[in-house]
Formats: structure tokens, sequence, C-alpha cells
């Protein structure tokens, strides 16, 4: 027996709502978001620095040890 696509699935046989559609979405909406990620992506690349910058200072430089002979 074979189903049509809007009962398939649906409970007792009954046609399944279609969903409606989705408002666009605002420009000022899109441009807030877009300057969030960014600042996001500053904050991110400063970090980055500043992490390298820790693991520079704190690693040893070859053929050095911190334990002097």
């Amino acid at each position: 027996m074979a189903q049509d696509d809007a009962t398939f699935g649906a409970p007792g046989g009954e046609s399944t709502p279609t969903p409606e559609a989705v408002p666009p979405i605002p420009a000022d909406f899109m441009s807030s978001v877009m300057a969030r990620f960014a600042r996001q992506d500053e904050v991110q690349k400063t970090t980055n620095d500043l992490l390298a910058a820790l693991v520079a200072a704190l690693t040893a430089p070859e053929g050095q040890t911190s334990h002097p002979r």
C-alpha cells in the first residue's frame, strides 16, 4: 500500500502542516553579528600572539638547559 508524501509519518494518516516561511533577517541584525565576529577574531588573534610570546619566553633556547653544568 503506497503512502502519499503528505501523509507519510503523520499519525492517523493526517496530513502534516506546512511550516511557515522564515522571515528575512534584517540587515542591521546581520551587521551587528558580523561586527561581533570581527571583534571576536581580533581578540582571538591577540590571544594567540600573547600565547606565542609566552611560550617563547618560557622555552629555553635550543642547546641550553635550565640546569647549567
